[in-house]
């Protein structure tokens, strides 16, 4: 089996389309091409890259599959998910991104302080009181 053959089936093992290691490698469709069909041989960058969403590398050159864990702990496997919405992330405009990255601290700002939907719902209700109080000052 070849490397390409093995690129093949390490993004169908992990559940990716042709599309998907396009946009997560930064690549483009003639070099995935390229690579999935034997003409050229990834880089170092593109393999990183798909390392680091659970590609066993040593396999794809190789043929050798490895046994246990030898990324580096700073490197996590990211879920089909969380993939797509790495993917989305990149591939919005630099103001979507900002927007993305705003609501995602909040709610993880909740999620730490343990309110989720209860804050949410003691807020409004704060809100609701504030605005009472507003309306019996002024009649």
């Amino acid at each position: 089996m070849s490397i390409g053959q093995r690129l093949v089936e390490e993004r169908r093992r992990l559940g990716m389309t042709q599309v998907d290691l396009i946009a997560l490698t930064n690549t483009s469709r003639t070099s995935q091409f390229n690579y999935e069909s034997d003409r050229s041989i990834p880089d170092g960058n593109y393999l990183v890259a798909i390392a680091k969403v659970g590609a066993d590398i040593l396999y794809i050159l190789t043929g050798c599959r490895m046994v246990g864990s030898v990324l580096p702990e700073e490197v996590e496997v990211l879920k089909k998910d969380e993939r797509e919405m790495l993917m989305d992330y990149r591939q919005s405009p630099i103001d979507m991104r900002r927007n993305m990255r705003s609501v995602i601290a909040t709610l993880a700002q909740q999620s730490h302080r343990g309110t989720g939907d209860a804050g949410g719902r003691f807020q409004r209700q704060e809100m609701r009181n504030r605005m009472g109080e507003e309306h019996a000052v002024a009649a």
